[in-house]
């Protein structure tokens, strides 16, 4: 791929070259910078083909491993900042993060929420769907507290 690249940056230069010194109808169809545009876009093509075979496919998704980031995102405080403010989403972060827990369990651990609004809270398939995020702020609107 690194190749390819040098080779596209090369013909590159050497079209703006020959389109800034001649007939730009002239160099675009009959100079060898045309036939080296050509052949670098072959090579793209198949460039990526190989890539695509040799490092892309047969990849899968580690699910568990994708969760596990996902729930221990500190930006999932922002769940407590809407509902109780940016100071304390933020102690919540800093304390998910200083202990290496989730913000689910921080929040749970300062009695900001209970078992089922925090795992309703902190649902990151809820957190992915715009309708079902808005019904839990409604849902949880009540306890907005922010100061």
């Amino acid at each position: 791929m690194f190749e390819i690249m040098q080779q596209s940056i090369v013909t590159d230069q050497a079209a703006t070259l020959t389109v800034n010194e001649n007939d730009s109808d002239e160099a675009i169809t009959d100079s060898p910078s045309f036939m080296g545009l050509m052949e670098t876009l072959d090579n793209i093509t198949e460039g990526f083909k190989i890539f695509a075979e040799d490092c892309i496919s047969g990849i899968t998704v580690n699910e568990e491993k994708v969760n596990t980031n996902a729930e221990m995102s500190t930006s999932l405080a922002t769940m407590v900042s809407a509902l109780f403010g940016y100071q304390v989403g933020t102690r919540i972060a800093h304390r998910a993060w200083n202990e290496g827990i989730s913000c689910r369990e921080a929040a749970l651990e300062e009695n900001l929420l209970t078992q089922e609004q925090a795992n309703d809270l902190f649902d990151i398939q809820k957190l992915t769907d715009r309708e079902a995020l808005v019904q839990m702020f409604a849902k949880y609107g009540s306890l907005r507290n922010i100061k």
